[in-house]
């Protein structure tokens, strides 16, 4: 009698809201740090863009004390209330980091909400930053992963959240990448996001003809209603916002590697 070869479990996902309702993580978990507007989609441009590595700081004190320690080319990077910080190298718009200014350097990034995510996920055996411009690669790194293991994976994606509230742009990429992946999902935050994700892009599922075009513009119009959204759209920089709807534009992940070497890029 031949033996049926064993299917893999299906992974454990689940959606994280805001930070502090991550909930214990371990080296086992996996998490996917998502701050749509901006941190994550910049991170993601800038390693598709060859950056060498990405730094995350808690403070501007903390951003300037890791510049001095590290060798090298090195950028600050990030915002404070939407706004570039002064005396940084760059700001928080994926506008800004091209290859010809970001290739072959290391960025530090402190952000608003994006940064104080990746320190809430500190514990977690992986951390990946994730957006909608890499849904599609995330998705794909995660079942890859799931299956690595003899048990299920425990994966959490993590929203940042706009200044303590519910993030309505982070929730949706957090659907976006359940769609994509096709993951099984039980807990009432992954429905939440999935539900979302498909009421904002339901005009185009099983549509041929609708294309990337129209599906980012449905995305951008739901950032612009977002408090995220209305933020950015105040301080002038509104022109972000189809930057950061436009799917699957990199296959790229960054990958936190060590405290010591920040994220990297991984292809997938």
């Amino acid at each position: 009698m031949m033996n049926t070869p064993t299917q893999p479990e299906r992974p454990n996902i689940r959606v994280a809201t805001l930070p502090e309702r991550l909930g214990a993580v371990d080296q086992r978990t996996t998490v996917v740090v998502i701050d749509t507007l901006r941190f994550t989609s910049c991170a993601c441009t800038a390693l598709a863009h060859q950056a060498s590595a990405i730094h995350v700081a808690g403070s501007i004190s903390e951003a300037m004390a890791q510049r001095d320690a590290l060798s090298g080319p090195v950028l600050l990077c990030g915002e404070r209330e939407c706004k570039p910080i002064p005396g940084f190298d760059l700001g928080n718009s994926p506008s800004e980091y091209t290859r010809g200014r970001v290739g072959g350097r290391t960025l530090i990034f402190t952000t608003t909400n994006g940064t104080r995510a990746v320190a809430a996920a500190q514990r977690a055996g992986t951390i990946l930053l994730g957006s909608l411009l890499n849904r599609q690669a995330i998705a794909r790194f995660l079942w890859k992963s799931s299956r690595a293991g003899p048990s299920p994976a425990d994966i959490r994606i993590l929203c940042a959240g706009t200044n303590g509230t519910i993030a309505g742009e982070d929730l949706l990429t957090a659907g976006a990448i359940l769609a994509a992946g096709d993951f099984p999902v039980t807990d009432e935050d992954s429905l939440q996001a999935l539900a979302l994700w498909n009421r904002v892009c339901s005009k185009h599922v099983g549509d041929p003809q609708s294309g990337q075009p129209l599906e980012r513009e449905s995305i951008q119009t739901f950032f612009a209603q977002t408090d995220g959204g209305k933020n950015l759209i105040a301080a002038g920089y509104q022109d972000d916002l189809a930057l950061a709807a436009e799917l699957d534009r990199w296959n790229v992940i960054p990958r936190l590697v060590s405290p010591d070497c920040g994220f990297q890029g991984v292809w997938v």
